[in-house]
């Protein structure tokens, strides 16, 4: 028996199956499972081109690995996403020497997808068939050209592949993501995090799991925010229930 536990599950027709505006999370989802979770779960019911189970508009982050889960003989199996620490994009391709000279013109759809210029030139790497010789490779804006050094057969195929940086992105390099010091995956315990990321390290968690030594690790300031949020939440609660308000709050009632 498989159980399934969803964060955030939404369907929808036509419209927004889950839709949500914010100053911090549009949509924070958690799920805690020994088996099946998912914090976010999106489903897209049909292959269309335009139809996503999950849509970013803008950057997608993430701290643990990408996968494409892939059916397999022996089971659904996750294969990694390659990175990098730039933005580039490739694509493959193959051709034939012929007379000792080849061109190749790239793809335009690539091409209309990337930058390639003296400032930001693309990589290419030749996989010659059946064979090694000796060539001279001359890169172009829109492709290059082989020449062959020496004697050589008179047809001689070979694959490439071209690597080039993504159009608006090409001065990026591991840019810097501060706020990521609140992920807990990343950042398990809180002296691992900046004195200044702290209180956001323990507002990004769910206020119920909250563990008291936490304030420990806090500034003064930082504690008293932290405890005013911890009291609005309980607060909140009480009155939901139309419990009488609880007490003020502090780190022994926390604890409790």
């Amino acid at each position: 028996t498989y159980y399934y536990a969803y964060g955030v599950y939404g369907y929808a027709d036509a419209n927004d199956g889950v839709s949500s505006t914010a100053d911090a999370w549009g949509v924070y989802g958690t799920a805690y499972s020994d088996d099946r979770a998912y914090g976010i779960y999106g489903y897209a019911s049909s292959p269309g081109t335009d139809v996503y189970g999950v849509y970013s508009s803008g950057d997608f982050g993430g701290t643990g690995a990408k996968y494409a889960i892939v059916r397999t003989p022996e089971g659904p199996k996750g294969v990694s996403c390659q990175e990098s620490p730039e933005v580039w994009f490739e694509d493959f391709g193959s051709g034939v020497i012929n007379g000792g000279s080849a061109h190749i013109n790239f793809a335009t759809d690539y091409l209309q997808t990337v930058t390639i210029n003296e400032e930001h030139p693309m990589k290419v790497f030749i996989q010659m068939e059946n064979t090694s010789i000796d060539y001279k490779l001359t890169k172009g804006q829109n492709g290059f050209d082989i020449e062959v050094i020496g004697d050589a057969p008179t047809t001689l195929a070979f694959d490439y592949r071209v690597v080039a940086k993504r159009k608006g992105f090409e001065d990026q390099r591991l840019p810097l993501k501060l706020g990521s010091y609140t992920d807990h995956y990343l950042y398990p315990t809180i002296e691992d995090v900046p004195q200044e990321w702290r209180l956001d390290w323990v507002k990004n968690c769910v206020i119920d799991e909250w563990d008291v030594k936490w304030f420990d690790h806090l500034t003064p300031e930082q504690s008293k925010h932290a405890m005013e949020l911890y009291q609005q939440y309980k607060d909140g609660q009480q009155s939901e229930n139309n419990k009488p308000a609880p007490e003020p709050i502090s780190k022994d009632n926390l604890a409790k």
